[in-house]
């Protein structure tokens, strides 16, 4: 591609100097006519040869311009500012931090990759599904190394799948995504069959996320629990440094010549680095962006869209993100949530417009439903179960035996009606819950808003079930994040609604072991369905991520979960 693209621009070049050669002969010819000009050796100008005349001085000689194009080289050096800094584990296989693959996704590559079209080859060149639909068979891509030179092969693909299946491990995403693993077979060096005990619809979903990534056997058996911060992959970058509380940066991987073709070269990345600066300020993450210190700011605020997609400076990336949208899970096993009027009456107490026109500028859509509405599988139906309606609130407060006591605040034999809302200090929400926190306050909820200080502080207290709402959005091109969510195995991971229905767990399983994409989206409608009758969540607002990106950044663009930049093919040009 990139041959082609520069005898183009030779045969081009000639043209060019073909014509202005030809005019300038015209108008010199309604003067007077000079002798025929002499030809000179071609003149080297950098990579790109020309050739040149000059014509035999005359009087009416005029010279003709021979000053070349210059060819853009691509490179540079990429500084991204992230809202945040990453306090779990970098190992894909353990961690569960959704902003963590902001970054380690350039380390590592998946088998499959995904984009609107559907799936595609990554370190899989191909791959078949058996007739009873238990199993995968894969052709592995040849002349892989990872960054430590390991071959990729398929004993290397069998130990990244053993590892994350190791209940030794204590993977907190990438094994829920594994679904009902059995085993990995090496049918010979570079072919491998994935067997599952059951049907499962999601693998191929699951395989293109970065959890489930190659990962280096002999770097992982050299530094054991600390992989995490040595990570070795066979991506388009390698990890350089970790400094706390400052970056991460990853460096160019200049053996890398197996990407993916939903990419636009072969070879190694463009960018010779990546920084990924930790920016919690909202403010100081517009001015870095501002000055030119980063060239790409995430979570930009909603206040500053307008203004910066008008200015030719910078570009702006507005990305629905399908999956799960910003909720509040309902914890069900924990009083008073436990209780189903309580549930129904927190939902009729929001406002969702008060929330969107209050802090995103009407740049986003209130939420209705437990899937976004950029999901395939999205159920329009559940969309009137809740509207705004603080009498009907109050009403079902009040059959419930809730009743307003001292201070306003809603009793039942002898207890408080409170409710213990835990939060992360990002994604806005300690801010917006403090309008949530208002709205049930006026209900006679004591509503008691705590921001941990940590997302692992905030994870731990979930697992700890010291909870009756906590917020949660989760990006997702499959349905079966409900399953992650809201399936009775998964109540010490992201399960937070601490569910236990009979019925919805079955309906996961199916939706899990379909593969059918019109048999699930029926099964998973049934799904939204019963989540949004029994309250289990608040829906709050449609995710976005705002993304803005100084114009000097080429070709920057998303995956189609909106949420994480592809940065192969991006480079610097000033």
């Amino acid at each position: 591609m990139r041959t082609h693209s520069r005898c183009l621009w030779v045969e081009t070049s000639h043209l060019l100097t073909g014509c202005i050669l030809l005019l300038s002969l015209v108008l010199v010819g309604c003067v007077a006519q000079p002798p025929a000009p002499t030809s000179t050796p071609t003149k080297a100008l950098g990579a790109v040869t020309l050739a040149t005349s000059t014509p035999t001085p005359g009087p009416t000689a005029i010279p003709v311009p021979t000053t070349p194009t210059r060819v853009p080289v691509k490179g540079g050096a990429l500084v991204y500012g992230l809202s945040f800094e990453p306090t779990t584990s970098l190992d894909p296989h353990i961690g569960s931090s959704f902003d963590a693959q902001v970054m380690i996704m350039n380390v590592f590559d998946t088998l499959v990759v995904q984009d609107e079209r559907g799936f595609h080859p990554g370190l899989a060149e191909s791959w078949e599904i058996a007739p009873d639909e238990l199993s995968y068979t894969f052709k592995l891509r040849k002349g892989v190394k990872f960054h430590d030179g390991t071959p990729f092969n398929a004993e290397a693909a069998k130990f990244s799948f053993d590892r994350i299946a190791d209940p030794a491990l204590k993977s907190q995403q990438a094994t829920a995504l594994l679904g009902p693993y059995k085993s990995c077979e090496v049918l010979d060096g570079y072919t491998i069959r994935v067997n599952f005990k059951e049907p499962y619809g999601p693998f191929l979903d699951a395989l293109s996320q970065t959890w489930l990534a190659m990962v280096s056997p002999t770097a992982v058996k050299k530094w054991g629990p600390d992989f995490g911060l040595h990570l070795v992959g066979t991506g388009p970058f390698m990890f350089k440094e970790w400094v706390r509380k400052d970056h991460l940066t990853l460096v160019r991987n200049p053996d890398y010549n197996w990407a993916s073709p939903i990419f636009k070269h072969q070879g190694p990345a463009y960018l010779e680095s990546i920084t990924f600066k930790f920016i919690p300020e909202e403010a100081a993450r517009v001015g870095t962006l501002e000055t030119g210190e980063i060239q790409v700011a995430e979570d930009m605020p909603y206040r500053e869209i307008t203004r910066f997609e008008a200015d030719p400076r910078y570009k702006m990336f507005l990305n629905p993100i399908p999956g799960q949208p910003h909720v509040l899970m309902l914890n069900v096993s924990k009083e008073p949530t436990n209780e189903l009027a309580v549930r129904q009456a927190l939902n009729y107490g929001i406002d969702q417009e008060v929330i969107v026109k209050s802090f995103f500028y009407g740049a986003v859509t209130p939420a209705h439903n437990v899937l976004s509405a950029a999901s395939w599988a999205y159920d329009k139906s559940v969309e009137s179960t809740y509207k705004n309606d603080l009498n009907k609130a109050k009403e079902l407060l009040e059959k419930a035996r809730w009743r307003v006591g001292p201070g306003g605040f809603r009793e039942k034999d002898g207890k408080r009606l409170t409710i213990v809302l835990n939060t992360m200090p990002f994604n806005r929400y300690p801010e917006v819950l403090q309008i949530v926190q208002s709205q049930w306050n006026r209900l006679g909820v004591d509503t008691r808003l705590t921001v941990m200080p940590t997302y692992y502080a905030f994870l731990s207290a979930a697992q700890r079930n010291e909870h009756n709402a906590m917020p949660l959005f989760q990006p997702a091109m499959d349905p079966n994040v409900l399953s992650t969510n809201y399936h009775s195995r998964n109540n010490m991971n992201y399960g937070w609604t601490k569910s236990a229905n009979a019925e919805l767990d079955q309906l996961l399983d199916e939706g899990t072991h379909t593969i059918d994409k019109e048999k699930r989206k029926q099964i998973y409608a049934k799904v939204q369905q019963i989540i949004m009758k029994e309250a289990m969540i608040v829906p709050l607002w449609e995710a976005y991520q705002i993304t803005g990106a100084r114009a000097e950044a080429k070709d920057l663009r998303f995956d189609p979960r909106g949420w994480y930049p592809l940065l192969y093919d991006v480079y610097i040009q000033k």
